[in-house]
């Protein structure tokens, strides 16, 4: 019997492929949103030492105009948390997406893996079908040929 050979080798390499770039893809947008939430976090730090210290200065007693350009300060680092959000939420949909699409490349790939396993099984299934019926042949001649021997020997009476 010839050697088995998967008819969709080619389309699993490409299902493997994609799946393998749509794992790096999805860990490229974790990296991501982790590195948003870093900054994140780093802006809502720098904002509670300026709140502290604001503080401190309130309670020890400061001109105006400091507080003045410590209301400025503030809005400015509000504002960049807004924007630290707003990347950590796009950050957190991208990897879900990427997340989604790496779900789809696996179902994909094993959806020709369980055709690889139907069409191996067959395979498999023939080759020892096709092995049964030649031991068959095998011991069909063996024992027609202990037959034709034992037939063609003369039997010696005493």
């Amino acid at each position: 019997m010839k050697p088995f050979r998967f008819s969709l080798h080619a389309v699993h390499t490409l299902r493997q492929r994609k799946e393998q770039v749509a794992m790096e893809g999805y860990a490229a947008a974790l990296s991501a949103e982790h590195e948003a939430v870093n900054q994140l976090q780093q802006v809502q730090a720098e904002l509670e030492a300026a709140w502290r210290e604001w503080n401190c200065a309130l309670v020890e007693g400061c001109p105006a105009a400091a507080l003045a350009q410590a209301q400025h300060y503030f809005q400015a680092v509000e504002l960049r948390r807004q924007a630290a959000l707003a990347t950590v939420r796009q950050a957190e949909r991208q990897a879900q997406e990427a997340f989604a699409a790496m779900l789809l490349a696996r179902r994909e790939r094993e959806a020709v893996d369980a055709f690889y396993a139907r069409q191996r099984g067959q395979y498999d299934r023939e080759l020892q079908r096709d092995e049964r019926k030649a031991l068959d042949e095998m011991a069909q001649r063996r024992t027609g040929a202990v037959l034709t021997w034992s037939a063609a020997k003369p039997v010696a009476h005493e």
